[in-house]
């Protein structure tokens, strides 16, 4: 509020008569740099010393004002640096004895100071030649001053494969600014800007994989068995882009597992150095499954898992045990011995399934697992009725069948 009343003050003056033949001269610079002292004089004949001359300077941050007196018709206006920190165009009005003086001059920024580090976007593009982004800086002087219009930077941007790139740019309205092309080789991109001897950090920037090229699928073990236990790993060939960049880590593969009955699973996966992996169970019963990878709608070449009889084969016995204290009010069958394609036993767990029928239609089922080759069902003897049953036993493919008579 001060310095609005000066300036108006100022302003107001000059109601005198003006005498035409005498002249107001004001000696200003075209350019000053900033943060530097600044002395500004003038000029008025037949003027007593001491009269008083105002002096306004008017710039984009404000307005300042200053007082000085005559002496041998000279004037000496001197700005103290702490108040030219300011750059831009500042416009000087020089007021004395009811006439006026203008002038213009600039106030041009400093050097550009440390650090200079580029803001690069988007911080991801693709490593196919033909995607960019932008790298950018916005320089200051060490008064918070942008640099001048025209001021030369200087960008190097190292791409992977110890691909090294340099391009000049000028400062345009605060900012420098390149476009920084892609190249074929994803990996990181170190973006770095310098003006003078001013320099800043290195920005990141991603260079990815492009589009997936189709790939192969392989699993292990081949031949596997239909016990509903047994696992399978389907495995990727490696994922790449028509310029062999690998797929970054944690992208999507989408597994869809097809069995013979038309039904169907879709089961994702995630890539580690551009591998997918699947864990895929066996069925309960001999089948075939089509498994096709998807990577971004890229597909794989279909994969055709067969899965083979078992685990055990063909036909088993089946008996009634014997004195088996352990059991002692039950009815005991064993089955076995349950063997699988090259005469093994079937592995330790394996779940058996029996199944016992009554003449009337009753049926009950448990479930046992499988141990050295054989299985026990036991069932209390209190809760079976007096007539003809028929017991079935079933492992994969294997069958055992036992028939008797009980309470009669």
């Amino acid at each position: 509020m001060v310095l609005c009343a000066l300036f108006l003050s100022a302003c107001s003056e000059g109601s005198a008569t003006i005498d035409p033949e005498r002249e107001l001269t004001l000696d200003a610079p075209k350019g000053h740099p900033v943060g530097q002292p600044l002395t500004i004089s003038g000029e008025l004949a037949d003027v007593e010393d001491g009269t008083i001359g105002r002096l306004s300077l008017l710039g984009s941050y404000g307005v300042w004002l200053y007082e000085s007196s005559f002496e041998n018709e000279q004037i000496v206006f001197n700005i103290p640096a702490e108040e030219t920190e300011q750059a831009g165009f500042v416009t000087a009005v020089f007021k004395a004895e009811g006439l006026t003086q203008r002038a213009r001059f600039e106030m041009i920024p400093g050097e550009a100071i440390e650090p200079l580090t580029p803001l690069v976007g988007p911080r991801t593009i693709t490593a196919n030649g033909e995607t960019w982004s932008i790298a950018t800086i916005v320089p200051f002087d060490k008064f918070a001053n942008p640099i001048g219009d025209g001021t030369t930077a200087t960008f190097t941007i190292y791409h992977p494969g110890n691909v090294l790139e340099e391009f000049k740019s000028t400062t345009r309205h605060l900012v420098a600014w390149m476009r920084v092309n892609s190249k074929t080789k994803a990996g990181k991109t170190f973006v770095t800007a310098q003006i003078g001897d001013a320099y800043g950090n290195e920005t990141e920037l991603i260079e990815t994989a492009d589009w997936p090229v189709p790939f192969t699928m392989t699993n292990e073990p081949k031949e596997v068995v239909a016990d509903g236990k047994q696992l399978t790993q389907v495995r990727t060939s490696r994922i790449v882009d028509q310029f062999g960049n690998v797929m970054p880590d944690g992208t999507l593969v989408q597994f869809v597992v097809e069995d013979e009955d038309g039904n169907r699973r879709v089961l994702p996966s995630k890539t580690v150095d551009g591998f997918a992996h699947l864990p895929l169970q066996a069925p309960l019963r001999p089948t075939r499954f089509t498994v096709v990878g998807t990577v971004f709608a890229v597909e794989s070449e279909p994969l055709i898992i067969n899965f083979k009889p078992g685990p055990a084969i063909g036909a088993f016995p089946v008996e009634m045990a014997e004195g088996n204290a352990q059991f002692d009010g039950y009815m005991t069958f064993n089955a076995g011995p349950l063997l699988g394609e090259r005469d093994q036993y079937i592995p330790n767990g394996t779940p058996v399934l029996f199944r016992l029928t009554h003449e009337t239609g009753k049926t009950i089922e448990e479930e046992v697992v499988s141990d050295d080759g054989y299985a026990l069902f036991a069932h209390r003897q209190a809760q079976l009725l007096t007539g003809a049953y028929t017991l079935q036993v079933y492992v994969g493919t294997g069958e055992g069948r036992l028939t008797f008579e009980y309470g009669r």
